[in-house]
């Protein structure tokens, strides 16, 4: 009798051997790797008894290899890219270190060379008689100061309202900063809490109406506020600016002697903001004389480590410098913390370093 595979050769007939046993061979294998001294592992036990086929109770059938899927047999090669591949180009780790230093530190607190800052601050205005003069004199000597404007001398359509809009138009595009000083000029500690916040929002107004910009930094009255005061600049995102140098221009008219106490508080603090008022007539020559005396005593980055002023700008000067002086609950505790620091200074007072000659200045 002979059996015929379809596509095959016909082979002679021959009788039929009983298959061993299936697990004879792996059995074997592992007597004879005891045998030796071989010790498998439990993982490598497993897999020799899972490649073991199990036990056939008869014949086992032939295999057909012509029906066996050669497709699915894996490569040497594999065709998919590994899954823990980066799916982004790594980034640089210091690319953002400079900004995490400035985030934990915050603002250098003082110049390391021997530069002093100081920023020009005027209140009270504008006002169509002197403003415009000051900010000529600001235009030529190329500083930029502030301005803490009053909003009633921008209300109404009068002549005098549309020329103060015009000065508080042209000071901002001159790059000037435009702060609030509320519309009045009342003191905000003796108001109630909807009056004050009044007499911020009207000014704020006002000034965003002639400008096209909101104010961002807030001077109150007489250098007065409270908690009250200060809970209503936080709502409003307003930044508190008081000053540290005053030359008190509301109560003299000696632009010389004026201009010597301007000087002598910028050599005992080191520089500092500067306040004056843009409404006074002695104003403008004690300016004159401020900036004289500060260009003949001008930094110069050819010996940067010669003490020296440069003149910045608000934001310049409160990014440069340590924290803008406090506010003050009153006149009278203003003036114990100015002698309190006068006192504290004394023992440390040295002689001052010599002025840089003509030759050093980049004017």
């Amino acid at each position: 009798m002979s059996t015929t595979r379809r596509g095959a050769p016909e082979l002679p007939e021959r009788r039929t051997r009983r298959p061993r046993a299936a697990w004879l061979a792996p059995a074997l294998l592992a007597v004879a790797l005891a045998c030796v001294g071989v010790r498998l592992a439990p993982s490598l036990a497993a897999k020799v008894a899972a490649s073991a086929p199990p036990a056939a109770s008869g014949p086992a059938a032939p295999r057909d290899f012509a029906r066996v899927d050669l497709s699915a047999a894996p490569t040497n090669a594999p065709t998919n890219a590994p899954t823990n591949a980066p799916t982004t180009a790594p980034t640089n780790p210091e690319a953002s270190v400079s900004r995490a230093w400035l985030l934990a530190e915050g603002p250098e607190p003082q110049a390391r060379d021997g530069r002093r800052y100081v920023t020009f601050t005027f209140d009270d205005g504008p006002f169509v008689e002197t403003t415009p003069a000051i900010l000529r004199v600001l235009d030529q000597r190329k500083i930029r100061a502030s301005f803490f404007v009053v909003g009633q001398y921008l209300e109404g359509s009068d002549v005098r309202a549309e020329r103060a809009r015009k000065v508080l138009r042209d000071m901002a595009r001159a790059g000037h900063v435009v702060g609030n000083h509320t519309k009045n000029h009342k003191l905000l500690t003796s108001l109630a809490r909807s009056d004050a916040a009044a007499q911020i929002d009207d000014d704020s107004a006002l000034i965003a109406q002639a400008t096209g910009e909101p104010p961002r930094y807030f001077r109150p009255p007489f250098g007065q506020l409270d908690a009250t005061g200060r809970e209503l600049l936080r709502e409003r995102g307003l930044e508190l600016v008081l000053w540290s140098v005053e030359a008190e221009d509301m109560l003299n008219d000696d632009p010389a002697a004026m201009a010597k106490r301007i000087e002598a508080q910028l050599e005992r603090n080191g520089g500092g903001v500067v306040l004056l008022h843009d409404i006074r007539p002695a104003t403008l020559p004690t300016l004159k004389l401020v900036l004289a005396y500060l260009y003949d005593r001008k930094w110069s980055p050819r010996r940067p480590e010669r003490y020296g002023y440069q003149i910045v700008d608000l934001p310049t000067y409160l990014a440069r410098t340590q924290a803008a002086p406090r506010p003050y609950e009153n006149r009278e505790e203003l003036e114990n913390a100015r002698r309190e620091a006068s006192r504290l200074r004394r023992p440390q007072k040295r002689a001052r370093p010599a002025s840089p000659t003509k030759a050093d200045l980049v004017l």
